[in-house]
């Protein structure tokens, strides 16, 4: 008798499981199915450190800038290839007005530092993932491509 009540039970509990493992099975399936047909959006990533690899046209190697977007304090701060700065924006939807930078004063030769500067305020669009970031201005133009170098 004992045997066959733990028998009964274990159909049961087993019948309870295999219901179990086919709604969590739907529910995982579901989720992909969603996640393969859903663009990634482009999101606010903050704590990244970016350094601008490519600044307009032109490739940089060395005297390279950074970016860390604060979107908390609605400013970009980091150093210039010469000069910490921060620069404020506003942003309206997807578009970024950014202000005048203010950085330190040190002299540096061969920097980009005013090429940069001048490129952050013809900025309108930024993609960033945890990797990169691509600044574009209002006509879709690269404006400068970072890669991220800490977290």
């Amino acid at each position: 008798m004992k045997n066959l009540v733990i028998g009964i039970l274990s159909l049961f509990l087993a019948k309870d499981c295999n219901s179990s493992n086919s709604q969590v099975r739907e529910v995982a399936e579901t989720t992909i199915e969603k996640q393969a047909t859903t663009p990634e959006k482009p999101t606010q990533i903050t704590g990244v450190v970016y350094k601008v690899m490519q600044l307009q046209t032109k490739s940089l190697t060395t005297n390279q800038p950074t970016v860390r977007m604060l979107p908390s304090e609605n400013s970009v701060s980091g150093n210039s290839g010469c000069n910490s700065y921060t620069v404020s924006y506003t942003k309206e939807g997807d578009q970024y007005n950014f202000g005048y930078p203010m950085a330190t004063k040190i002299f540096c030769e061969g920097s980009s530092e005013s090429e940069f500067f001048t490129t952050l305020r013809e900025i309108k669009t930024i993609t960033q993932t945890k990797n990169k970031m691509i600044a574009q201005s209002k006509e879709g133009k690269i404006l400068f491509e970072a890669v991220a170098i800490k977290n």
